[in-house]
């Protein structure tokens, strides 16, 4: 998993923008493609209050899990940069290495992609009659969770990937100033 995560840190960010955004659609498309060649009209029909509710539920519980990661996520990158700015080069050095190297825990990354998964699957089993209108809003839930995920991967090294602390003050104050004396 390291390695895949890793991989997806490594691309522009428009790139796995557009990855994450593709990936989620098709997992929509898909899942409004098997909800109405397997689940009949009135089936689809009886279940759609109760689908609500757990749309309601998963809705929820993902909003909170994703927002306090993007917050943590957006801090650790913020502290970044004081890092490269203030320090002496040894000890920059070495913050960076620890900020470089500290990475959500997969456990947590996978836990918020199979939310985002449910969070999708389960806005596209509810029943409505207007099928366009319906598509279009699972669809479009689909690209706000994908580049919540997108989000997440992008700042979660603060030295590395398409959104990254620059070093360029690390090279102009301490290092130039080293080279100087």
């Amino acid at each position: 998993m390291t390695g895949f995560l890793d991989w997806l840190d490594d691309l522009p960010t428009l790139v796995l923008f557009l990855i994450f955004v593709a990936v989620g659609l098709a997992v929509a498309l898909l899942c409004a493609w098997v909800v109405d060649r397997h689940f009949q009209e009135d089936v689809r029909s009886r279940t759609g209050p109760a689908v609500a509710t757990v749309v309601g539920a998963v809705a929820t519980i993902y909003a909170i899990l994703i927002a306090f990661v993007i917050v943590n996520e957006w801090q650790s990158y913020q502290d970044a940069q004081p890092h490269v700015s203030q320090e002496s080069a040894a000890l920059a050095r070495r913050s960076r290495l620890n900020a470089a190297t500290s990475r959500l825990p997969n456990e947590l990354f996978v836990l918020i992609a199979l939310m985002s998964l449910a969070l999708v699957v389960v806005a596209g089993a509810l029943d409505t009659r207007h099928r366009l209108s319906h598509r279009v809003l699972v669809g479009r839930l689909t690209i706000v969770v994908a580049l919540n995920l997108a989000l997440v991967v992008s700042i979660d090294r603060p030295f590395s990937g398409g959104i990254k602390v620059s070093g360029a003050p690390l090279r102009e104050g301490v290092l130039s100033r080293a080279t100087h004396h």
